[in-house]
């Protein structure tokens, strides 16, 4: 292949990447958006989305990657750092929820595929088994009690809390202090002996 070639290969596919993209902004279900509406939009032939994508999990998946980069590595780093205090923890919270603002339509897409699809479910389990090892041996540090109980409630439980907040808008509760609250609740269960 040559650079021409690889370099118009990649223009397309940011093309459907961007298309899908712009679909669940504005509002599309994932499961009822077909290829056709995907490639429509990207002005690209229905056969050209094959030629980059075994499916739209696949698709919705690429798109994910750094958004879950930010989310679960921002998670990961506070809680890996010797010197997290819960000032760190807040504002990393804050920065979780602002990821998670900035890409709810595609978190939305990615609920509703891992209600069907096993590569979608695998997909988000294994970041949040990795961000529970991570809090476990946090916990197992601190010298916790059930680290690995305490970091599945911690992990999941957190992940759900923040989803809500976003998808309800906050529900009356500025992301500040939700961040604050949420915080000081993870904190008061990695440091209690």
């Amino acid at each position: 292949m040559t650079a021409d070639e690889d370099s118009e290969r990649g223009a397309a596919e940011q093309r459907l990447l961007d298309a899908l993209d712009g679909l669940l902004a504005d509002g599309e279900t994932f499961t009822a958006l077909d290829v056709r509406r995907i490639t429509s939009r990207a002005g690209l032939a229905r056969t050209s989305f094959y030629n980059h994508f075994p499916d739209k999990t696949t698709a919705l998946l690429a798109l994910l990657g750094p958004a879950t980069s930010e989310i679960f590595g921002a998670a990961a780093g506070w809680a890996r750092d010797p010197h997290h205090d819960l000032a760190g923890l807040r504002t990393t919270t804050l920065e979780v929820i602002g990821a998670y603002r900035a890409n709810a339509h595609l978190l939305r897409a990615l609920g509703e595929a891992t209600t069907y699809d096993p590569v979608a479910s695998r997909f988000w389990r294994s970041r949040m088994e990795d961000l529970v090892d991570v809090f476990r041996r946090r916990i197992e540090e601190a010298g916790g009690d059930s680290p690995l109980t305490a970091a599945i409630w911690l992990a999941w439980g957190t992940e759900r809390a923040i989803s809500e907040h976003v998808a309800l808008g906050g529900d009356g509760i500025a992301d500040e202090e939700f961040a604050d609250g949420v915080a000081r609740s993870v904190w008061g269960a990695m440091t209690t002996r």
